[in-house]
């Protein structure tokens, strides 16, 4: 009798717990079935529209706002849209608040206290694509500001992500790379960003390296590269931090990775799943689209990288 008592209370635990995930589930997702080890699109008809070119998709750290990117066949214009999920329903998409008077942005993140938004725009007074930043007050966001020197230069800085610390890592083209491109960081010192160090080897190569995404905790690094090994014209790779020191760089597989460009990697904020663009060629015929898959790869890919 005792037996069958504990067996309905686990029974009817776990029904719990299964119906918290589809409630999680349908609130943060769309009502989409999550995905598992193949890489399906996400939000189609929400945030994955048929003709359009979305190039880039990132949860707020608390789970309740998200942005996402659009531009066009040619890279010629950018634009960053928000969404808030309130009383558990999703609003409709708008222009990123946190971008200002001016509308556009490429991509962004947002510190995990939520008050400070940094993204990479092109602005008039600034030429080149930079990063710029602005706080969240009572009265919503400031007008943003040029994040200038060390981290903004004469080059290039395309695409940000931010750890957990505040630690910022970015990607830039400038005098000091290994490669076209590489990905630097910049440690939040007593509220400044004084200093920036490059990556190096083995994370940055002589093809070129951006578009990073760094684990809140800096345990491990994705981002896009064309390095000897890849399997199309741009690949997503990760690799992990192990005391202090970053592992050689893993391809993620012909799962994800395709003959064309899989880029602008991100990762929810429960851990669970993985996000990245899909765009089939640089100059572009077919739309792009955000696509989601679970992020047992790179639990699987920690496990080689540990073991070496």
């Amino acid at each position: 009798m005792k037996a069958l008592s504990l067996l309905l209370v686990i029974l009817v635990a776990s029904l719990f717990v299964m119906a918290a995930e589809m409630q999680d589930a349908g609130n943060l997702y769309f009502g989409q079935t999550p995905p598992g080890d193949t890489p399906e699109v996400f939000a189609p008809g929400i945030i994955s529209l048929d003709d359009r070119f979305e190039q880039f998709l990132l949860y707020s750290p608390d789970s309740r706002g998200l942005v996402f990117g659009v531009t066009d066949s040619s890279w010629g214009s950018f634009t960053l849209e928000s969404l808030q999920l309130r009383d558990e329903k999703w609003t409709e998409p708008e222009t990123a608040a946190f971008l200002g008077s001016n509308p556009e942005g490429i991509v962004s993140c947002l510190s995990y206290d939520m008050r400070r938004a940094f993204f990479t725009t092109s602005r008039p007074a600034y030429p080149p694509v930079n990063i710029w930043m602005n706080e969240r007050g009572e009265n919503g966001w400031s007008e943003p500001v040029f994040l200038g020197p060390p981290i903004s230069s004469d080059g290039n800085e395309f695409e940000i992500s931010i750890a957990q610390n505040g630690t910022l890592y970015f990607s830039s083209v400038r005098n000091s790379g290994h490669g076209d491109m590489d990905i630097y960081r910049a440690p939040l010192v007593d509220g400044e960003y004084s200093s920036i160090e490059n990556l190096g080897p083995p994370i940055n190569s002589a093809s070129g390296d951006d578009l990073p995404y760094i684990a809140p905790d800096e345990s491990y690094l994705l981002f896009a590269s064309s390095r000897e090994g890849s399997l199309g014209q741009r690949d997503l790779y990760i690799s992990f931090q192990v005391n202090g020191e970053w592992t050689q760089p893993v391809n993620l597989g012909s799962e994800i990775n395709t003959e064309g460009f899989d880029i602008y990697p991100s990762v929810s904020p429960d851990g669970k799943y993985l996000f990245f663009t899909r765009r089939h060629a640089w100059m572009a015929t077919e739309d792009s689209d955000i696509y989601w898959v679970s992020t047992g790869v790179i639990d699987r890919l920690r496990k080689v990288a540990l073991s070496q």
